[in-house]
């Protein structure tokens, strides 16, 4: 007995099965109305059975459907090896991060510390700080939405925390105008700024650097250099390592319970492990290498998938005729 979920094909005649797969997950066979259905308790298609029966189907030459299903299986498994490698180099991400933020480069010496709640070992010519010792903390803040000459038309770049993504933030999806700068006090950061989300669920603790100079709102706090004491991309590599460390010493419950608070007086008594500053950018440098190759995988991956999307759209409908020979 099948299934009310899946329900068997079986051909006539001679059919490349994997062509055909790859046909009823494309966008052609997906999106058409007389085919597919929304169920009415949840956003999933359903194939309805009564009308794929009476579907007229694509049915190329043999050789030109399995050559068709070659294609895009090379493109599938090249997408598949790319996913191998962007697991892979993140894993190598984390072991350097972890090997070169508590022992540096090129140390021989080391001292025990504690640094929040746990000791660490750390290289003896690294202090010990904390965050409102070598940085500027600041907030910042939401014009109001009721007044539109704030918002209409705005061309100062506005963050909202759930645009981080603990890497650099080059564009926003919301802008204010002049006015607001001059009567709401937003603080501009400039670009380079290191941020951090003060709060909101899934986001409290996530960090960004500044591609752009940009405004944020409260949720956010930019750390400023006092005097050049650290590299922006180095402490930004620091608070991803310690996250849990600094979400268990410095988040706390608020009254709503679907958000958590980083408290500034916490986040300004913070402990880190601050490197001279040569060194923080030659650790900052080896790091920003690794996620160089990762956005590299990334970027290759989407072109990947846009190729195979294009295909699809090609050799499924006949476009596109290969050659077989």
């Amino acid at each position: 007995m099948c299934s009310t979920e899946y329900w068997p094909l079986l051909p006539k005649t001679s059919l490349e099965l994997d062509f055909y797969h790859y046909y009823f997950d494309s966008y052609e066979f997906t999106s058409n109305p007389k085919v597919t259905s929304s169920s009415s308790t949840n956003s999933h298609k359903r194939v309805k059975q009564s009308s794929f029966e009476k579907l007229r189907l694509p049915v190329p030459p043999l050789p030109e459907q399995r050559r068709i299903a070659d294609i895009l299986s090379t493109v599938d498994e090249q997408i598949q090896q790319t996913d191998e490698i962007i697991k892979e180099t993140k894993e190598l991400k984390r072991g350097l991060m972890q090997d070169l933020l508590h022992k540096g480069i090129g140390h021989n010496e080391f001292k025990e510390m504690y640094i929040g709640p746990k000791r660490s070992t750390l290289p003896v010519d690294w202090d010990v700080v904390q965050l409102g010792g070598i940085a500027d903390i600041q907030s910042g803040s939401t014009p109001k939405r009721s007044n539109q000459k704030y918002w209409d038309n705005g061309t100062i770049p506005w963050i909202k925390s759930g645009e981080f993504n603990d890497g650099v933030v080059s564009k926003t999806e919301e802008y204010i105008t002049e006015k607001a700068l001059e009567e709401t006090g937003c603080a501009v950061f400039p670009q380079g700024t290191l941020l951090i989300a003060l709060y909101g669920k899934g986001t409290v603790s996530k960090t960004a650097r500044l591609g752009i100079d940009a405004t944020t709102n409260q949720a956010i706090a930019g750390l400023l250099p006092e005097s050049g004491d650290f590299d922006p991309r180095y402490l930004q590599y620091y608070l991803i390592d310690s996250r849990n460390t600094l979400l268990n010493v410095t988040v706390n419950p608020s009254s709503d319970t679907g958000r958590t608070n980083i408290y500034m007086s916490a986040l300004r008594q913070f402990k880190v492990a601050l490197p001279p500053l040569e060194e923080q950018e030659a650790i900052a440098d080896r790091i920003s290498a690794v996620d160089e190759k990762i956005s590299d995988e990334v970027e290759y991956k989407q072109h990947l998938k846009d190729l195979k999307r294009g295909l699809i759209q090609d050799l499924l409908t006949g476009k596109v005729r290969v050659n077989t020979d």
